[in-house]
């Protein structure tokens, strides 16, 4: 279930890219076309949280847990949003998003290795070096069209 929803998500992502780029080419900006998506984003996951009834479970925001940098997802995800809809255009989705499948693949293997960010250690083994490898040597074909 759980790999479905990955997959689902990375088709998502693509159409994402396409939508947000035509809202930028229609508003004129990728900051005004990122700032609307998140707008979006933050009414559809409110409704959400009201339909299951979750909307009031904040437990943890007030026990002293909640460092700055657990905030930071919402800076790199709209810093994401404008990277994707400045250079998707600019060199193309299949580009783009090889790019970022390599960029994401290479920062989870060191996440995963050190077990950084709470995640659970998973060392880097042969078979594992040899993935972000084939994944490195894609990159490199897909971007060579």
């Amino acid at each position: 279930m759980y790999y479905l929803l990955a997959f689902l998500v990375g088709l998502g992502m693509a159409v994402q890219t396409a939508v947000n780029t035509q809202l930028k080419e229609l508003i004129g900006g990728p900051l005004q076309a990122s700032l609307i998506n998140v707008i979006i984003a933050a009414l559809a996951l409110t409704l959400l949280l009201t339909l299951t009834g979750n909307i009031n479970h904040w437990e943890g925001i007030g026990d002293g847990g909640l460092n700055w940098w657990k905030l930071t997802g919402g800076i790199i995800g709209a810093l994401y949003l404008v990277g994707m809809i400045v250079s998707a255009p600019q060199i193309g989705p299949a580009n783009m998003f090889s790019l970022i499948v390599g960029g994401q693949i290479v920062t989870a293997i060191v996440l995963d290795h050190f077990g950084l960010l709470g995640f659970a250690v998973h060392t880097v083994t042969p078979l594992r070096a040899m993935g972000v490898g084939m994944l490195v040597i894609s990159v490199y074909i897909i971007q060579s069209n």
